[in-house]
């Protein structure tokens, strides 16, 4: 349970010493390297949890050197209505919040359908609430409280999904979606580790809880499992500058897609296709495919690209995800709806 509200002197004390912190640097750093929409108003998500109540305690001692009133921050917490002690979790990281000195602060709720997958639907549920609660509060961004130990766990799952490049940056450090349906997030923590973040709070008088529900998911088997366990540090600790660099790769990649591609694109003439450069048909089709509604399977993919390559340029068809057909031919290339 987190702490009581306490006097002026018990704020004042915790800011203080959270400032004084070598988290509070790398904090900083973290947003600087979000951009500029970081200098907003940020709306901080928080559960509760260990990474979220250190980062909700060291956004608070970092913005306060700008901002006394520390009216740049707004907090978020999201009770999905999967456990009867998510609510009480989500009220402790706002009493925390208000002992801090923020005033704006609100616990949400987001429904959560109980079939399909819930960890999927969760996140959906908790960006959307994020969305609203951000043009409510006039902010510029939503702040996310994912560690190195996160993207240590994405990049090991994300490599067992097949996929690809995108497997070495899939927690970026900030991330805007052109369509608007979800706030631009910043993860300013990415290189913080989940154990140092615990003891930091614990320094500090802080608790926290812990959701038990985590283990039941793929990375509470990546942490149960001792050998894979001592991989995601590993990984963890040595990994930042690869994942920095994929990410650059990335947004590379992207730039230079755009180039070619026009958003939303779902059909390209074969001679514009084939100017695109080769290391970038990939991606090129799989956009294709999702401006189309769909999802193109690496098998499919993989029989896509090796149609580009062959010379052959008679019609081939390559189903995707959501009736959703891929179509190559010496024409175009070109993405529809086939169900």
């Amino acid at each position: 349970m987190s702490a009581p509200s306490a006097p002026a002197g018990r704020r004042t004390k915790l800011l203080l010493a959270a400032s004084r912190h070598p988290l509070a640097a790398l904090f900083a750093e973290g947003l600087q390297r979000c951009g500029r929409v970081a200098d907003g108003r940020l709306a901080l998500l928080v559960s509760g949890g260990g990474d979220s109540m250190a980062m909700l305690v060291l956004a608070a001692a970092v913005r306060e050197r700008s901002d006394p009133s520390l009216g740049s921050l707004a907090v978020l917490a999201v009770d999905h209505g999967l456990r009867p002690e998510a609510r009480a979790e989500c009220e402790s990281a706002l009493a925390l919040a208000e002992e801090l000195g923020l005033a704006r602060r609100a616990c949400r709720r987001g429904l959560v359908a109980t079939d399909g997958n819930l960890l999927e639907q969760a996140r959906a549920a908790r960006y959307a609430a994020a969305r609203a609660f951000v043009d409510e509060h006039g902010c510029t961004a939503a702040v996310a409280a994912h560690t190195a130990d996160d993207r240590a766990e994405s990049l090991l799952l994300s490599l067992r999904r097949g996929h690809g490049l995108t497997a070495l940056a899939r927690i970026l450090p900030s991330r805007t979606y052109a369509d608007g349906s979800l706030p631009t997030m910043l993860r300013p923590l990415l290189g913080a580790r989940r154990a140092a973040l615990r003891a930091f709070l614990a320094d500090l008088g802080v608790s926290w809880h812990d959701d038990p529900s985590n283990a039941k998911h793929e990375r509470g088997e990546l942490r149960a499992d001792p050998g894979l366990a001592r991989l995601v540090n590993r990984i963890a600790g040595g990994s930042t500058r690869l994942l920095d660099e994929a990410s650059e790769l990335l947004e590379y990649r992207d730039d230079e897609l755009a180039v070619h591609l026009a958003p939303g694109a779902t059909c390209l003439g074969r001679a514009d296709f084939d100017r695109i450069p080769k290391p970038l048909h990939g991606a090129a089709l799989r956009s294709i495919a999702i401006a189309a509604g769909g999802e193109i399977a690496n098998r499919s993919l993989d029989r896509a690209l090796a149609a580009l390559r062959d010379g052959d340029r008679a019609p081939r068809q390559f189903a995707c995800a959501n009736g959703v057909e891929l179509r190559i031919d010496a024409r175009e290339v070109r993405a529809l709806r086939v169900d």
